[in-house]
């Protein structure tokens, strides 16, 4: 995957607006792998949910790696293991 060097392109969230949205998604076809950055405070809606599954694994991408933001602001141990059972569940 990183054989030939690593070029890392911080495109604009999804469904933020509408012509931002479409930057984001004319990347799709020129990339190799999507380092799709979530926050902790609203996990995989449904709305990223059918992105994820629609757009990126529907058009082939192998390498979903998924970044759990603001992790740390989660003070309790049973909300860290809460987050982390529906990260698998959803999005493994």
């Amino acid at each position: 995957l990183l054989r030939n060097s690593v070029e890392i392109i911080d495109s604009p969230g999804l469904n933020e607006h509408g012509s931002r949205t479409k930057v984001t998604m004319d990347y799709l076809g020129r990339i190799d792998a999507v380092i799709f950055v979530l926050s902790v405070h609203a996990l995989a809606s449904q709305t990223e949910l059918g992105v994820i599954d629609r757009e990126l694994r529907g058009s082939g991408h192998e390498y979903l790696f998924f970044v759990c933001n603001r992790f740390d602001e989660l003070k309790r141990a049973s909300d860290r293991d809460r987050i982390t059972q529906y990260a698998y569940e959803h999005l493994a």
